[in-house]
């Protein structure tokens, strides 16, 4: 009843119990004990969500250590099996949000390649701000995601956060085109374009030649601050 959606596979993942989920599942739809098929080959299966709901409130206090580890082995399952999403859902519910933040990171070309900045805000909602800044690329994505939604409240901070984390590191530079290109863009939206025009001039200083993203960004901005 913890997972949204399962197969026998992963049942045996979260159960320890390796080999017998199939028959279970077999045996439950034929009994039609609240299972609903999501396939025509019957391999995925969830509950009906009100009897999810009844199980769910029948897991004692005391059996919460036992719960974070069922999501935490369905989060890895997921993780696997290609199922991102899955994934750093039962992450989060695990309470393990370093693997979760771990699972965000490596989600953010995905995130936005397929625009799924909201989704993406949400998730991050659940992250600890310990957790957060400590990763500064997490935190790039996460003022990226605010930026292309247009919520500027906060990105400065962030920005700020990010660099006193780079200070620290050797290598900083892919990081610091970025961190100007937002700078750019919190500049722009806030009508200084003196400071967009520097902050993008920066950005075609330090972005090396293999940086299209970067300098077309920072280019497509000089172009707006010259039209205004």
């Amino acid at each position: 009843c913890v997972l949204r959606l399962f197969t026998a596979p992963l049942c045996d993942a979260v159960t320890g119990q390796v080999g017998s989920a199939r028959g279970m599942l077999e045996q439950l739809e034929r009994q039609n004990l609240f299972l609903i098929a999501l396939d025509d080959r019957r391999q995925w299966y969830r509950y009906h969500h009100l009897f999810s709901d009844v199980l769910l409130a029948h897991i004692p206090a005391l059996e919460q250590q036992t719960l974070s580890g069922i999501h935490r082995r369905a989060s890895e399952w997921f993780e696997d099996n290609g199922e991102r999403a899955e994934a750093i859902h039962h992450a989060i519910a695990s309470g393990d949000f370093a693997w979760a933040a771990e699972l965000l990171e490596r989600d953010i070309p995905a995130m936005r390649k397929d625009r799924k900045e909201a989704q993406f805000r949400n998730w991050l909602k659940a992250i600890p701000d310990e957790v957060m800044r400590a990763r500064p690329l997490l935190l790039l994505a996460h003022v990226g995601v605010l930026v292309s939604l247009g919520e500027f409240d906060g990105v400065q901070e962030r920005l700020d956060a990010v660099e006193s984390l780079l200070s620290r590191l050797q290598s900083r530079d892919g990081y610091l085109v970025h961190v100007e290109l937002y700078r750019t863009a919190l500049a722009q939206a806030r009508g200084d374009l003196t400071a967009a025009e520097h902050h993008a001039s920066r950005v075609l200083e330090i972005a090396p030649p293999d940086e299209p993203l970067g300098r077309a960004g920072a280019a497509g901005f000089l172009g707006i601050v010259s039209w205004s």
